[in-house]
């Protein structure tokens, strides 16, 4: 993996205290991160009101991506929404009518479509170290 793409959703904040929440969440992964990686290469390249990004996703449909982390968006390795953290392997399960979508692009599709006026969304990527260097 060459990186890992995290979302953090916030509702309720000001965007100061919405930045101050996400570093925070990042500073918790990083501790219960199942690979080495080096938390100084983190990085927040994308920052979204999560009201306006919303009208750009539509219903899930078949497959994007071959792997358990892709989303239409791209892969999502890690997502925190409504005070819980998910993963491809933790999320809620599709609905019945699914689209040939899998529960990771649903949950993303539902977090998103949630978004209110005081939603922010934080894109950051964690970058594992190579084996040799993780030793």
């Amino acid at each position: 993996m060459n990186r890992c793409t995290v979302l953090i959703v916030t509702d309720g904040l000001e965007l100061d205290a919405a930045i101050s929440r996400s570093i925070g969440l990042m500073d918790e992964l990083n501790e219960r991160l199942p690979f080495a990686h080096d938390p100084s290469k983190n990085e927040l390249y994308a920052v979204g009101d999560g009201a306006s990004l919303k009208d750009r996703i539509g219903l899930p449909h078949g497959r994007p991506g071959a792997g358990p982390a892709a989303t239409y968006v791209g892969d999502l390795h890690y997502i925190w929404s409504d005070g819980k953290w998910y993963t491809p392997a933790d999320c809620p399960p599709a609905p019945a009518d699914h689209n040939d979508a899998t529960a990771w692009q649903w949950l993303y599709y539902n977090v998103m479509h949630n978004s209110g006026p005081t939603t922010y969304c934080f894109l950051w990527d964690i970058h594992p170290l190579p084996l040799s260097e993780a030793a």
